[in-house]
């Protein structure tokens, strides 16, 4: 059954609620986190800025999981399927911090730490606004620009590390381009 339409009151409440669910979770969780270790940072140096690299911070979860929200069975009764199933994520990406689900390697580093540098230079809540509108569009969180690109960028990493790039500028280029609306993408693909 495909998700049934929503308002655009709803759709306000709905980002309202994901912004509000992000930020109580990881101010619950920062107290408990960490800074990159030295070996992390110089792995990641040639692709993320010193400031990046300093100031967010690393939870590495392990015998607890990070529970869905309860805008979760909400979406799930509006016919959503394909959302992000927090328990089973292997990172959770804030502004200051990445929540590790499973054991930390240098590929969920760089991911978590694409998402960081789309909070930063987009901020907390237009990142998220960017999210749900593309993700209510398409009903499937892997279609959600954000996360293509996060997708694209770890494996331009994985495949040829020693290549290295600016994070940062790749995702400036794709928010001066409008590359995190759904049109916009469909547009560059087609």
């Amino acid at each position: 059954m495909p998700p049934r339409q929503i308002t655009d009151q709803e759709l306000q409440q709905a980002i309202a609620d994901v912004i509000s669910n992000a930020r109580h979770r990881e101010e619950l969780y920062l107290p408990r986190s960490t800074a990159l270790t030295k070996p992390q940072k110089e792995a990641m140096r040639p692709f993320y800025s010193p400031r990046i690299l300093d100031e967010v911070q690393i939870l590495e979860l392990k015998d607890e999981r990070v529970a869905n929200p309860g805008y979760h069975a909400r979406a799930t009764k509006r016919g959503y399927r394909m959302m992000i199933d927090f328990p089973h994520r292997a990172v959770i990406a804030h502004p200051r911090l990445i929540l590790l689900q499973e054991k930390l390697s240098l590929r969920l580093l760089f991911h978590g730490l694409v998402h960081v540098v789309q909070y930063a230079v987009l901020g907390q809540e237009r990142y998220l606004d960017l999210y749900v509108r593309a993700f209510v569009r398409t009903g499937n969180y892997t279609s959600v620009p954000l996360e293509m690109q996060a997708f694209q960028l770890d494996h331009r990493y994985t495949d040829d590390p020693g290549n290295p790039f600016s994070v940062e500028d790749e995702v400036r280029k794709w928010s001066d381009e409008g590359s995190y609306t759904l049109h916009q993408r469909a547009k560059k693909i087609v």
